[in-house]
Order: structure tokens, then C-alpha cells, then sequence
């Protein structure tokens, strides 16, 4: 990726995570990237392209470690499930801590990821599709083979919720404490640990009283 690309990127997530998709200008973008108002077009080939190329640059990443992860959970246990709390952790701790600190990029681009699915744009079923579709068909037969006993619809209404959870958070970045100073990232990992017990909690109480209902 050039320098120019990368500036583009990192202005386009300020843009989105204040102004949504269908606030945002061409013209605004490339203006805080000091960039020719060309650009966009040149190097991405269209403001959806952007925000695309956007989210594999930025999430591409934590997705693999998301992944490696999991699998290196499952390799220790054999044929014993990976529990509930350790499936949610590695979903989740790397937004709060590795955006939060700047590890995989700013806080930004979380709020504009969860902006980007609230406002349902047509290109976003694309990005899914792509980008989140190995992950989610992973991380939801981890929690089916947590609760075998559950109907096979389960896991799908458990990681809507979860889903639901993680856009509400992501959209709320801008309360969480962020910073890269050593107190700061025990906060954010206080903070993750507290979410990831409040939505563990919640997905084994919907196991105990689940029942099968079609999503609107």
C-alpha cells in the first residue's frame, strides 16, 4: 500500500466514524488526507471501494489472530469444546485492546465499520461476505459444539446477539478508555474483561431458557 493510500485510508475513518458513509464527501476526505480530490478515484476507484479496501486493511489482520486463536484453543482440548467464555474472549478482546491502544489501527475505524453496518449500505453484504464470512462460520460452530443439546438455530440466534452487542460497542468507542500507555491498556483489558463476562452471562442464560423463534 503507497503513502498516499494509507493517508486516504486513515482520513476516510475519521470521515465515517463522524459522518457515516452517506455524510462523508470525496471532497472532505481527501481534503483532511491533503490529497488531490482525484485520488479516491484514482487509487480505490470509488468511495465504496475506499471503504472496503478500509475494513480488509484494518481488520484482515485481527481476523487471522482471531482465528489462529481459536484453532490453537481447539488443537489443546481435542474433542472437548472450547468454553463459552474463551470463544467470546477471542472475539472480542482484540477490538477493545488492539484498537484501543493503536495496535491494529485507530478507534476510528471501529465506529466507522459499526456506522458503516447500521446505515445496511449495499456494498456492506459484499464486505461480509469477503471479509467476515470465515470467521463467523467458525466462531458459530464453536458455540454450537459449546451446547449440543441446543437445536441447530441456536448458535444462529446466539451469534446475532453477539453480533448486535459487538456493533452497540463499537459504535460507543468513543466511551471506552483508549490510549497506549501501560495504565491505560490495564484499563482497556478491565474494561473487555467486564463486557466479555456480561455477554458470556447473557449467551448461557439464553441457552437455559432458549426458545426457537424466526429473526424479523
Amino acid at each position: 500500500m503507497t503513502e498516499t493510500q494509507l493517508k486516504l485510508i486513515e482520513a476516510a475513518e475519521v470521515e465515517f466514524a463522524e459522518r457515516g458513509f452517506d455524510g462523508s464527501s470525496v471532497r472532505a476526505i481527501t481534503g483532511r488526507a491533503k490529497a488531490n480530490i482525484a485520488a479516491i478515484n484514482y487509487h480505490f476507484g470509488s468511495k465504496e471501494a475506499l471503504f472496503l479496501e478500509m475494513v480488509r486493511h484494518r481488520i484482515s489482520p485481527v481476523n487471522e489472530l482471531r482465528l489462529d486463536l481459536l484453532k490453537n484453543e481447539q488443537a489443546k482440548l481435542g474433542s472437548r469444546p472450547v468454553p463459552v467464555e474463551r470463544i467470546i474472549d477471542i472475539l472480542i478482546r482484540p477490538l477493545i485492546v488492539g484498537f484501543g491502544t493503536g495496535e491494529y489501527g485507530s478507534a476510528h475505524f471501529v465506529r466507522a465499520m459499526a456506522r458503516g453496518l447500521a446505515e445496511h449500505q449495499h456494498f456492506m453484504v459484499e464486505m461480509q461476505r469477503e471479509v467476515l464470512a470465515e470467521l463467523f462460520r467458525s466462531f458459530k460452530h464453536a458455540l454450537s459444539s459449546c451446547f449440543p443439546e441446543q437445536p441447530q438455530d441456536f448458535a444462529e440466534c446466539a451469534f446475532h446477539f453477539l453480533s448486535c452487542s459487538l456493533s452497540g460497542l463499537m459504535m460507543q468507542t468513543h466511551h471506552a478508555p483508549s490510549s497506549s500507555d501501560q495504565v491505560s491498556r490495564q484499563s482497556l483489558e478491565l474494561y473487555a474483561d467486564n463486557f466479555i463476562a456480561y455477554v458470556t452471562g447473557g449467551l448461557c442464560n439464553l441457552a437455559r431458557v432458549y426458545q426457537p423463534a424466526p429473526l424479523a
